[in-house]
């Protein structure tokens, strides 16, 4: 029973007044400086997600919801019927806008007697789902809302004994199980009547119930739809119903503030690109949405989210190690240190008695004994090092000292498990002992043994691990890691290059043979510069090329390779995290235009399949997501957050030392760029950059004091520095010619407003256009393979189509100029190389070269 004050003031368009005090006026939903909108196209999925429910559906009709663990609904849906036509229109049918924020998503029906708009957002930190109608109707109007209930916990959890029924007094379905312990209701204040299939009948019949208004009536405000409860008693679960009803104002706009935070209290960036800004926003705003609390197991990161259909498996919306570490480098990375810290408690939670870090925690855990019961709980390897990576990279960003202390044991207890599945002959993971890596289907699985992602993880694991004991003074655990350090080390650079081939391996086979797969794998150990210069440059021209690389990302292997199919999960298709992991190789070592060409292609994907998120994967031979994908992915995104911050931004704060290194690789065509609310510690900082013809200025502005800048930009090749100002003033300052890039390196004192000025001597500086990736189409655009210095000139290999022209700049100390690259039919070949030759702001396009 719920004793509430009753309310007759919005509830004369109800047959009854029901014992429930509602907040129906009709408050504010303002638009979002973010916001997506546009015509609906009504099989593209949608969500609304908190951190303890979310609704799911497709724009144009069915969703379903979710208050963690459990499944409450799905066929959730509306119908419309006018008072002079009994026949009911499907919302389907009259769906015709959708406006997505990052607190909200309204979606307009609209037919000629009437418009509906319909609101959904769900609570921040409640058990609950709200969709608020906003009816404009000139005739007397009834709409239906019909649900399939569930109240099934999360896959592979089950209950039975589940019904509905429905609850004249508080105009709901109460949706519960044979024990009572679990209870959800699904109701509005406004509704009139019910339809219901028996009680214990749920597989097929939906439940509904309608709402009738007058014309006069709809005026008077909203009319809500509210889901609540989950892991309550029936009592429980009615207050929580009241409870939300009582307060929608209220928790919308902590759902605004939220958003607001998102935007102006973490990292943002103002670009000539306004598209890739808009992403970037989208990027803080479908990661965060990864946060989940779960009444049972806490609060950490999940991976992703989809549609379940007819199963219990949301996508993939429940915890994940891997996930964590990967997208804890994006979250770090634009400043949203507690929520990375959460996610990382999860995680350590969770470690297995002998160290072994997990790989996936179901929501469902707590039905049923998942860790002893099923193989998905530890069954990858590469966990126990990704931790300790992650661990110090937030740790060294945020200078979290105190986390340092309470998780040393666990990483000892990560590390010591890890030594036990190195094999004796290399010092590297061997997944016969381990379990899986980079790979968990295929037939690349085939004798493997250790793959160059799990290696590269297990090097800079200990690496991580000899700075954690330095800091803590733990001189023991220095003494234990030095010398497998060195043994791993070696085995990386000497074992996986293949010289005779010009690229690093997937992995090792259990013959100790290098298994010869083209792969992008090999970036993750160049995204922290452990292999060989010239070795991984040599890789990284060839993961740059189209056999790899599409316009909307790469490849998880080369489509030369007999196993190569382009829809397969490890033998082709186009992941956008593995982009992010080559984009970030291609950075490390100073590739800034092949780098830019991943993100920017990873970056439009935020506008694809799901407004505001990226999806799992693509086709490896056409843009198109693939039907089994995830449509909201968090590693997706992550693939394009991680290397924009610490690829071509440059930004690594290091809070234990109180230093920044800045190192940005700009885009060659952006002429300013503005850096908002850099973290430093508890403080934040500013920077702004402009170009104008070959003079550069880095004007940063507030939160460095007590810290130093670290000031390493790297230029294109082709860069000749005259001079380096520093407030005006002559500043000493060096230069490191790299095979790729010219690195500019000063460490200026700090002020309160510091200016760096760059005034460049030369510059050949190449502008390719940006791939138009089209919907359906194969991959065309023009890519950056190379770039070289000699004999006083820059030589650039580019990769081209063959039937196809390209118009192209470039930007020299003089101005600029445009020219075009042609690349001619050829039978035999799909894609073409030529040579492009400047000299002194000359452009000579030298000729095709040999496919070999």
């Amino acid at each position: 029973m719920i004793g509430r004050t009753i309310l007759c003031g919005m509830l004369i368009l109800i047959s009854q007044c029901n014992e429930i005090q509602a907040d129906t006026g009709k408050f504010e939903i303002p638009d979002s400086p973010i916001q997506l909108e546009g015509e609906l196209v009504t099989s593209r999925y949608f969500d609304v997600i908190g951190r303890k429910a979310a609704l799911m559906g497709f724009e144009g009709g069915k969703m379903e919801a979710w208050i963690y663990p459990f499944k409450i609904a799905h066929n959730i849906g509306l119908q419309f019927r006018r008072s002079d036509f009994p026949e009911p229109i499907d919302a389907e049918d009259l769906a015709r806008w959708i406006v997505v924020r990052p607190e909200s998503t309204s979606i307009t029906y609209s037919h000629d007697e009437f418009r509906v708009v319909a609101t959904f957002f769900v609570p921040l930190e409640e058990l609950a789902i709200v969709m608020l109608l906003d009816v404009d109707t000139v005739k007397p109007l009834t709409i239906s809302v019909s649900f399939t209930p569930d109240l099934e916990p999360m896959w592979p959890a089950s209950l039975g004994g589940q019904y509905a029924v429905w609850s004249a007094e508080n105009s709901a379905f109460i949706v519960s199980e044979s024990r009572r312990l679990y209870n959800a209701l699904i109701g509005s204040p406004a509704a009139s009547t019910h339809f219901s299939a028996p009680a214990h009948r749920l597989a097929e019949i939906p439940n509904r119930f309608d709402i009738s208004l007058e014309p006069e009536q709809a005026e008077s405000g909203f009319i809500p739809v509210v889901i609540a409860g989950g892991k309550f008693g029936r009592d429980e679960a009615l207050d929580k119903y009241s409870e939300i009803l009582g307060n929608l104002e209220a928790l919308y706009g902590q759902r605004i503030e939220h958003a607001r935070k998102l935007r102006e209290d973490y990292l943002s960036i103002e670009s000539p690109d306004e598209q890739f800004n808009l992403a970037f926003e989208w990027g803080k705003v479908s990661l965060d949405d990864g946060f989940a609390c779960n009444p049972d197991l806490g609060c950490g990161l999940v991976a992703g989210f989809a549609m379940s259909g007819r199963s219990e498996r949301p996508g993939f919306a429940w915890y994940f190690g891997g996930d964590t570490f990967y997208n804890s480098f994006s979250i770090v990375g634009y400043g949203d240190y507690p929520t990375a810290r959460a996610g990382l408690e999860m995680i350590r939670r969770n470690q297995r008695e002998d160290g072994k870090i997990m790989h996936e925690l179901s929501q469902g855990a707590a039905f049923i004994r998942w860790f002893e019961d099923y193989p998905y709980g530890y069954y990858h390897m590469e966990t126990a090092p990704y931790y300790i990576v992650a661990v110090m990279n937030y740790v060294t960003a945020s200078g979290d000292l105190e986390f340092l202390r309470e998780t040393w044991p666990s990483m000892l207890r990560a590390f010591h498990y890890a030594k036990t599945i190195i094999s004796e002959e290399d010092g590297l993971p061997d997944s016969r002992k381990g379990g899986l890596g980079a790979l968990e289907v295929g037939v690349l699985l085939k004798d493997l043994k250790t793959d160059i992602y799990v290696a590269g993880l297990w090097v800079e694991s200990m690496k991580r691990m000899l700075a954690a004991a330095e800091i803590l003074g733990d001189e023991k655990v220095e003494e234990e890691i030095t010398p497998l350090l060195e043994k791993a080390e070696n085995s990386l650079r000497e074992l996986y290059f293949i010289p005779d081939k010009g690229y690093h391996a997937l992995a090792l086979a259990t013959d100790g043979a290098a298994v010869s797969e083209l792969t992008v794998w090999p970036a993750v150990p160049m995204m922290f510069g452990l292999l060989p210069e010239e070795e991984a440059l040599a890789t990284l021209r060839q993961l740059a090329g189209p056999e790899i690389a599409t316009d909307w990302g790469v490849r998880m292997l080369t489509n030369e390779s007999a196993v190569y199919n382009p829809v397969a999960y490890n033998n082709g298709a186009v992941w956008p995290f593995l982009t992010g992991y080559a984009a970030m190789g291609q950075y490390k070592y100073f590739r800034a235009q092949a780098g830019w060409q991943l993100i920017q292609a990873v970056s439009k994907l935020t506008f694809e399949d799901s407004r505001g998120d990226i999806a799992e994967l693509y086709s490896g031979d056409f843009k198109r997501s693939l039907d089994p994908a995830v449509p909201h992915q968090l590693f997706s995104t992550g693939g394009f957050m991680a290397p924009t911050i610490r690829g071509m931004l440059g930004l690594f704060p290091n809070g234990l030392d109180r230093v920044l290194l800045f190192s940005p690789q700009l885009p060659a065509e952006w002429e300013s760029l503005k850096i908002n609310n850099i973290s430093l510690g508890a403080g934040k900082a500013g920077m702004q950059f402009t170009r104008e013809k070959n003079l550069l200025r880095y004007r940063f502005d507030g939160g460095l004091e007590g810290w130093r800048l670290k000031f390493r930009p790297a230029f294109p090749l082709g860069t000749k520095i005259r001079d380096v100002k520093v407030g005006g003033q002559p500043h000493p300052f060096n230069l490191e010619s790299r095979r790729s890039a010219l690195v500019l390196d000063i460490e200026p004192a700090l002020r309160s407003d510091l200016e760096i000025e760059v005034e460049l001597e030369k510059m050949n500086w190449l502008v390719l256009p940006e791939a138009q990736a089209i919907a359906g189409r194969r991959t065309t655009g023009i890519r950056f393979i190379d770039a070289q210095e000699t004999d006083g000139k820059t030589v650039y290999t580019l990769c081209g189509r063959a039937g196809q022209t390209y118009h192209c700049r470039l930007l020299t100390e003089k101005g600029e100029r445009d020219f075009s690259v042609s690349f001619p039919l050829d039978p035999e070949r799909d894609f073409i190389e030529v040579r492009v030759e400047v000299r002194d702001g000359e452009v000579t396009v030298k000729g095709i070269l040999d496919s070999e």
